[in-house]
């Protein structure tokens, strides 16, 4: 019968891996909400921020 540091080895373990490749996972930075305004053009808005992203004539993206 195992004791009961034995039976928790494998768990012990998953806990190590998990948390050296917590640093490697990406993180979310934002949730964009994509709005069709005319054929051919869309808002692009940061939910968290309400700020809007926007290209200009040589195609620079830039936070407006």
């Amino acid at each position: 019968m195992p004791s009961s540091y034995q039976s928790l080895q494998p768990l012990h373990h998953d806990l190590l891996v998990t948390a050296a490749l917590l640093p490697q996972i990406p993180k979310p930075v934002g949730i964009l909400e994509i709005t069709a305004v005319e054929v051919g053009v869309v808002a692009i808005k940061g939910l968290f921020s309400g700020r809007y992203l926007a290209m200009n004539k040589r195609g620079r993206l830039y936070a407006s």
